[in-house]
Order: C-alpha cells, then structure tokens, then sequence
C-alpha cells in the first residue's frame, strides 16, 4: 500500500500544491527552485511520526530535513526555515492519499511542553471513520502524536492519551501504510558523500546476506569490468574502508570515480528496502548515460522485486528517457510530472513517455515548458 497523491501547505518555497496519481516509479522533473526536493522532504518528514530516528543515518529525521542543505541548525534552534515565508503562525500540512486511506498531517510550530528528543514534531489526524465507533465528545480536529497522546491543535494542547480500544482501531486503519513510512529511505547528495555512513550502517548487513556479490555485478557491468570484490581494509591507523579489488591492485572507495562511488551508494540501501518507499534526490548526478542505463536497471529490478515504491527528482532529460524506457522493458508503471512553481503554488503536469520523446524531437527541452 503505497502513496497515491500528496499535498502540501507551508513548506519551503510551497505554499500549496498537489500532486495525483503517483504510480509505482515516479520521476519528478522541473527547474530548479521547483520544489522537486521539497515534496521529497515532505514525504520524509511524515515518515518521522512512524519512525523518528534515520537507520541510514543514525539522525532524528526532524534535525536531518532543517540542517541537510546549509549544515546548520537542528530542529529546536532553526525550524524556522521549513516555514513557507517564515509564517509560522500556520501549520505545515501534508496530505498523503493511498488506495483506501487518507492520512492528514500536521507540524506546529509551537508546541509547549514537548521533549523532541522522546516525541516526533509531526502529528496525524484522527480518522473520521473510527471517530465514528466511539460514543464519546470528541473535537472537530483531533490529531495524534507519535506517543498516540491526544493533541488539540486549537488550543495547542494535550487532552490526555488513546484508550486501549482507539490505539487498536488507530493500528488496525493505519497498519500497511505507517509500516511503509516506518521504512521509508532518503538518499540525496549528503549521503553519497559521506560513504564512512554506508560501510558503518549497511555493510555488514549486505555482508551476512552476501548481498555485496549483486554490487559487485553491477560495478562490472557499468564502471569497472575487471572488478572482482570489495573488501575492508584499513586506509589510516585504527581506520578501516571498503576497497574495490582489481586483478593488480586495489582501490579505496575514498579515491573511486564519483560515478561508481555513488552507485554503490544508491544501490546498497535498495538492496535491503522491503515494502516501503524510497525518495531519490538527482541520482543522475556524476553519472554518464551508459552507467546511468545499468544502474537504473539495477535500482528497478530492486523496486519490483522488493516491493518498492520509488520518487525521483530529476533535471536530467536522459535519466527520463533512459528509465522509462527501461521500465516498460520491465513491466513497470511509471510516470513523469513536470514541476513548476509560481508565487508558492505547485503546478504539475503529468508526462507521457511520447510527450519526452515528442518534446525533444521538436527541440523542446521539457525542463523549459512553462517558457512555451
């Protein structure tokens, strides 16, 4: 059960915005300043009522979304920032639709009496269908914490905590999709650039499920023919690193090509994804089309055999062309939306993989639509 449609309100550079009909891949594709990043975050940020630490990262979720682009701050200090216009007298809100249920989030800024290191920021709306199974006075908006505490955004305010009864019903309504926020994965450029992350968070779990042997394919196929394994080793004193092994030497993942290093690092978390949704920021970034083609076979095969649901953001026309095509080769559902920002609001239209092709033939770079 995974993510259908999302709208958001009082993020970033969005003050409103949607977005229907996302589908099992999904490519985001627009300008820069688009918001292409921050529906990513959104989607992130959600996850963290589910799970508020990142397994990938070892960071609260809340902290990571406020300092990943400038390094600066933490959510305590300079929240601040993920306010549209620093309007923080209006709650961040993002909607996410599945098959058959509606989840409504919220983020106050203000919230009294609140430890963020033992609760998540974000809150979830009750469901109308299980205020509808109790007999008692509830209020009109009457929103969930992560602790399931009961929290009137009106007053700002807590009004105690679920019932055993509610917290069943609340689990029952909810189970599949938290389960799929709980495990959601964001890989941008600060992960692909800290690869200490990866060999000290993921590298032994790929180890004892040989997993490292599907990497290692995928290296020869579309960077290093001749590579035969990767190994750890120790690069400085009481400092170990992978190392790609060559026929005649061997190579630290320090010093690999950026292309091949980045590989390693977009595929090693896929590989241990199950049933949840992965957010991509730019993978194609250092990649040459060749290897843009194998590793997004190898990304798509993970997406299907593992039931992923994947969202992309893009400013690259041949990543576009290159997975779609690959995805129908695969059976896949795809789509493209193009994303465009005017005056905070989102405005999407959602391409074909004809429309890419027809574009490109007139010399239109879809990138550039709204210049037409």
């Amino acid at each position: 059960m995974f993510i259908s449609s999302i709208q958001i309100e009082n993020l970033r550079g969005i003050k409103k915005g949607e977005i229907k009909g996302l589908d099992k891949v999904n490519i985001l594709l627009g300008p820069n300043g688009a918001g292409k990043s921050t529906i990513l975050e959104a989607i992130y940020l959600i996850s963290a009522w589910a799970r508020r630490i990142d397994d990938l990262r070892g960071v609260n979720k809340e902290n990571y979304v406020v300092s990943r682009r400038t390094g600066r701050g933490n959510w305590s200090t300079a929240r601040k920032i993920l306010w549209h216009n620093m309007d923080t007298e209006k709650e961040i809100r993002i909607c996410i639709t599945t098959n058959d249920r509606l989840l409504d989030f919220i983020i106050p800024y203000y919230l009294p009496f609140v430890d963020f290191k033992s609760q998540s920021a974000v809150f979830i709306r009750m469901p109308k269908e299980i205020l509808k199974k109790t007999s008692s006075n509830w209020l009109p908006r009457v929103y969930i914490a992560s602790t399931l505490s009961i929290y009137d955004p009106t007053l700002k305010m807590y009004k105690g905590s679920l019932s055993e009864e509610l917290r069943l019903l609340f689990n029952k309504f909810y189970n599949n999709i938290i389960k799929a926020l709980e495990k959601t994965i964001f890989i941008d450029s600060m992960f692909l650039r800290n690869p200490k992350l990866l060999e000290e968070r993921l590298w032994s779990k790929l180890l004892a499920k040989r997993l490292d042997k599907e990497i290692i394919r995928m290296i020869r196929e579309g960077y290093e023919p001749h590579a035969e394994d990767l190994t750890y080793a120790p690069l400085y004193p009481n400092m170990y690193t992978l190392f790609l092994k060559l026929p005649h030497t061997s190579i630290s993942i320090d010093v690999l090509g950026d292309g091949a290093r980045n590989a390693i690092g977009l595929t090693a978390p896929l590989l241990l994804a199950k049933d949840t949704i992965v957010l991509l920021e730019d993978p194609e970034i250092h990649q040459h089309p060749g290897g843009i083609g194998v590793l997004m076979r190898f990304i798509l095969n993970m997406v299907k055999k593992n039931n992923i649901q994947l969202i992309m953001s893009t400013q690259s026309i041949e990543y576009v062309r290159i997975t779609l095509r690959l995805c129908k080769d695969l059976s896949i559902s795809a789509k493209t939306f193009y994303i465009e920002r005017e005056n905070g609001e989102l405005h999407v239209r959602m391409l074909k993989e004809l429309d890419v092709d027809t574009l490109m033939k007139l010399g239109i770079d879809p990138r550039f639509l709204g210049a037409f």
